[in-house]
């Protein structure tokens, strides 16, 4: 388990930097974080970097849960 403040993250791989979300982008991404188990593992990497597992993340953020389970993957210090 990781407290929740050790794995927060500046988040722009759902839109990207340079383009505003359209509101039906926006309501897919509600429809997953609502459909997702947030008992499943977050993978993060050697860094703690998130690897997968963001929309278990923002759930367990919106629940207010104070730790989340979570799997590292030793030797990948890096995302793609």
């Amino acid at each position: 388990m990781k407290r929740m403040s050790r794995i927060h993250q500046n988040w722009t791989c759902w839109f990207g930097e340079s383009k505003t979300p359209t509101l039906r982008e926006i309501a897919e991404h509600c429809r997953r974080i609502n459909e997702t188990d947030p008992d499943i593992p977050v993978i993060v990497n050697d860094n703690e970097r998130l690897m997968d597992g963001v929309h278990r993340l923002v759930r367990a953020l919106h629940e207010e849960r104070k730790t989340v389970s979570v799997v590292g993957l030793v030797g990948m210090s890096q995302t793609d």
